[in-house]
């Protein structure tokens, strides 16, 4: 299915079911956090749903089950690539030192003017938007219990994969090669902080994959050439998706 005609149409925004299947991989730590992430995007799907589509928490964001699914699949696959699910080295250094001395480092980040990356996913939630901070405390969400807590990591994650969706996608974007973009990599470019390298017109592309950066690639946006995505995108291949309609 197009996510971008699923968006546009807005046929379907009723709830389905979904069933998150993927292969254990024997580490015990990295499986159960899996389980609790994934277990949290499927259990949480109803209320995300109902509260986004009505508007409740003051925020709309039209989303039908096909989009959440799709995202929830990125939720999963982002979780990989930030932490390996919580059992990478840098990511338990990280979480070691917030437990010795969090004031520390928060206090480091904000002289930097940078947010400090919470739970399995990394997420940055408090320079995150007053609409976004709405959808957090409706959820019951907070940088403490995300930090360490695969399913409220996940729920984070998924709300701000389709409050990005929504409200940054829209439109066409080009790769560096005058190409249009999909809107699911156009969503990747803007989540991970590098929506700087999309063009708005497919001249514009074609101009910047004529330019090098300083490693010396072409510049601007290209989904098979980036290594962070190229690695998300084979980490979503290890969780698939079944849904079916309610009677």
């Amino acid at each position: 299915y197009s996510l971008w005609d699923d968006y546009n149409t807005n046929v379907n925004l009723e709830y389905s079911p979904m069933r998150m299947r993927y292969k254990n991989t024997g580490n015990k730590e990295y499986d159960k956090n899996k389980h609790l992430f994934t277990s949290s995007l499927v259990n949480n799907k109803r209320k995300i749903m109902e509260v986004l589509n009505s508007g409740a928490a003051g925020v709309r964001l039209p989303v039908s089950s096909k989009t959440y699914n799709k995202l929830a699949q990125i939720a999963v696959a982002l979780a990989d690539n930030e932490s390996q699910m919580g059992t990478s080295r840098r990511y338990k250094w990280k979480m070691d030192d917030r437990m010795r001395d969090e004031s520390f480092i928060e206090s480091i980040n904000s002289l930097l003017g940078k947010a400090t990356s919470r739970g399995l996913t990394q997420i940055k939630m408090s320079k995150d938007n007053e609409e976004l901070q709405k959808l957090y405390k409706t959820f019951g969400l907070s940088e403490d219990n995300v930090a360490d807590n695969p399913e409220k990591s996940a729920m984070a994650t998924m709300l701000r994969l389709i409050y990005t969706f929504n409200n940054e996608t829209g439109g066409n974007f080009y790769d560096n090669k005058g190409n249009k973009m999909d809107r699911t990599d156009v969503l990747l470019y803007k989540y991970i902080g590098q929506g700087y390298k999309l063009a708005k017109t497919s001249e514009e592309g074609k101009a910047l994959g004529k330019e090098k950066d300083g490693d010396g690639y072409a510049k601007g946006a290209n989904p098979a050439q980036n290594t962070y995505i190229k690695l998300l995108k084979n980490n979503q291949k290890k969780t698939t998706i079944e849904t079916w309609m309610e009677e």
